[in-house]
């Protein structure tokens, strides 16, 4: 845990960007948070990287999205504790994440030299590299590296090349099997292994109470199977990431579901009796339960106000850890049927890019030693996490849209706010404008408006200014609501809202299950990438000497991509990864050089001293062991 001790008594000014003391200083920039303390050390913070400030009576505790801690003290000065609070909330909120990494991108490429960039590992390449590295090359002409999607147009989270069967006639049969897959993610293929056994990955099918089915989503799987070794001990078997009871909800409620397995049953190829396929549902909890997990450990170990934190409760107990175990206990299974039974594998969850990314980097993992190194493992990331669209903007909280979209309802007469320090500054002014916008239309007009303009955000801090503002004239229902957003909190009751609770709660009720109806509801916030990072923990400590990268390694990577100066991790998938870069009107010699592979550099510290390379096939697989977990403190900070 980092603790820095800022003297705040001297503190001269209010809600302006440099708040100065004898010897220390906190510069709040348009991008940056900067701690300038013992006078020479500093320690450069991106509001982006900020997951939650809070304000106790003596201190404040900013919690950035990698776990990591800064502790502000205030020497018993609550009003400047709170004016730095105040500052530091509506920084984050005014801050633009995408325009920073803009700034960092052409500060680069001024400053950048050719000759220090990665060509060999560059994301234009990838695909090709693959089909060359696996083990396609050995089925000669069996596999392409397609532009089928080249421009999008058959799934906007899928990038624009894949691997595929060199099959004129497939195109056609992606068309209409896109179609049966939620969100249009037909079965794609990340990993083919050296018995020539293969890992797909796709959605849910979208089979509904009918329990529909899709001809060419059965004939694009047999496609891939008929391309790989058929033996007659081959095994194909669906894997469903999620709980049965959650397919069965998906199934009545969002016409989403499971596969009917009669229809997968492929007795046809290479004249092989090839009946052996199954379902099987591996129970792992949605995205809403994993970040409640993960809030718990956060407020145990972090924020260390848990009353959970005694001595009878230890750190593997939570369900953080014990989900964790689950999570090995059937990576094990699925290696050892993989593996050893030579079964192919089509795994998904509901809509393929959280709980089916991580299985399909773990198998990977487990089977291929290229990303047990540095280097792979960066290409493993940006394989099944950045260009199958895992949602990195909406898993870590990037509310890059937020200033945007409040700009664009204001009125083409009304004037740019200017800074007005008698009202806590232009930000505050736009607020102002929205709720006179907002105020007087229906309430479940302004329920959905906030919901759609604020995300998952809260901020405490401007419910704070709103209760000692009487003139600020907001509804007492949106006075709530912006008190309850969990990015900020405080350790004071900052608003009564009793005379409101009841009516509140009703329509906060119909707001959720409005979402839960909503089959384009994406998931919002969650620590599904820190839970993978948490489990490679696992499997370095289990398998040291497989690795050559170590927990430090783990840390920094997870730090630098929650710290927005990379693209990449500010948007949700390649689609709008290239959007991005086309509207920074780069030409094609500057594009190549602005990729976070440039973070690939490694200390010394950070890789495994005891690392071997494989030497035989043998040598290459790992298997985890769900009973062998350890408490990663480095990463809760204990």
């Amino acid at each position: 845990m980092t603790q820095q001790v800022i003297d705040t008594s001297t503190l001269q000014t209010r809600f302006n960007k440099l708040l100065i003391t004898d010897n220390d200083k906190i510069i709040l920039t348009p991008f940056n948070c900067i701690f300038i303390y013992n006078k020479n050390k500093e320690n450069w913070v991106s509001y982006t990287s900020i997951k939650e400030i809070i304000l106790y009576e003596k201190s404040i505790k900013i919690i950035f999205k990698d776990l990591s801690t800064t502790d502000i003290m205030g020497d018993n000065n609550e009003g400047l504790l709170s004016d730095i609070f105040t500052s530091l909330c509506l920084k984050y909120y005014q801050n633009k994440p995408l325009q920073y990494s803009a700034e960092i991108i052409f500060t680069y490429l001024s400053a950048s030299n050719t000759s220090n960039i990665l060509i060999n590992c560059l994301p234009e390449n990838i695909i090709t590299k693959e089909l060359d590295r696996q083990k396609f090359k050995k089925h000669n002409s069996n596999w392409i590296v397609s532009d089928i999607n080249s421009h999008y147009q058959i799934c906007d989270s899928y990038p624009q090349k894949m691997i595929l069967p060199n099959n004129s006639s497939l195109k056609n049969s992606i068309i209409h099997a896109k179609n049966f897959r939620d969100q249009h993610r037909f079965p794609i293929i990340s990993y083919l292994n050296a018995s020539s056994n293969l890992i797909l990955r796709s959605s849910q099918p979208m089979t509904g109470i009918m329990n529909k089915s899709n001809s060419q989503d059965e004939f694009l799987i047999k496609e891939y199977l008929r391309n790989a070794d058929i033996s007659d001990k081959n095994k194909f078997i669906i894997v469903d990431c999620r709980p049965l009871k959650n397919v069965y909800a998906q199934k009545y409620i969002l016409g989403g579901g499971t596969e009917n397995m009669k229809n997968y049953q492929f007795t046809d190829l290479k004249s092989k009796e090839y009946a052996n396929s199954k379902a099987y549902f591996l129970g792992f909890p949605n995205v809403h339960i994993l970040s409640d997990q993960n809030e718990a450990m956060l407020s145990c170990h972090i924020i260390g106000n848990s009353k959970q934190k005694d001595e009878n409760v230890k750190p593997l107990d939570f369900d953080w850890y014990l989900n964790i175990q689950h999570v090995l206990k059937e990576l094990d299974y699925l290696l050892k049927e993989y593996l050893l039974n030579s079964s192919h594998l089509l795994i998904h969850c509901t809509h393929g890019w959280d709980r089916t990314s991580l299985m399909t980097s773990l198998l990977m993992i487990c089977t291929d030693p290229y990303y047990r190194t540095i280097e792979g493992f960066f290409v493993l990331i940006q394989l099944e996490w950045l260009n199958y669209g895992f949602r990195f903007a909406e898993r870590f909280d990037v509310n890059e849209y937020f200033i945007d979209d409040m700009e664009d309802m204001m009125t083409e007469e009304d004037t740019e706010p200017q800074e007005d320090k008698t009202n806590n500054g232009f930000f505050m002014n736009k607020i102002d404008s929205f709720m006179d916008k907002t105020k007087n239309n229906n309430i479940a007009d302004i329920h959905t408006t906030l919901k759609k303009k604020l995300g998952t955000l809260d901020i405490t801090a401007i419910s704070n200014k709103f209760t000692t503002n009487d003139d600020i004239g907001l509804d007492p229902i949106i006075k709530k609501k912006l008190s309850e957003h969990s990015c900020f909190k405080t350790k004071k009751k900052m608003i009564d809202h009793s005379d409101f609770e009841q009516s509140f709660n009703s329509d906060e009720e119909n707001e959720i299950k409005k979402i839960f109806k909503n089959p384009d509801s994406k998931g919002g916030v969650s620590p599904v990438f820190i839970q993978f990072l948490d489990i490679i923990y696992q499997l370095i400590k289990q398998h040291e000497s497989k690795f050559q990268y170590n927990g430090k390694f783990l840390l920094r990577l997870l730090k630098e991509i929650t710290s927005g100066k990379y693209y990449e991790f500010l948007l949700n998938n390649d689609k709008e990864r290239t959007q991005y870069l086309h509207s920074l009107k780069l030409d094609e010699e500057k594009k190549v050089k602005v990729s976070w592979y440039n973070m690939i550099d490694t200390k010394e510290s950070e890789k495994n001293s005891d690392y071997e390379t494989p030497t035989d096939q043998s040598d290459h697989w790992i298997f985890p062991n769900e009973s062998k977990v350890t408490f990663w403190k480095a990463l809760w900070r204990s």
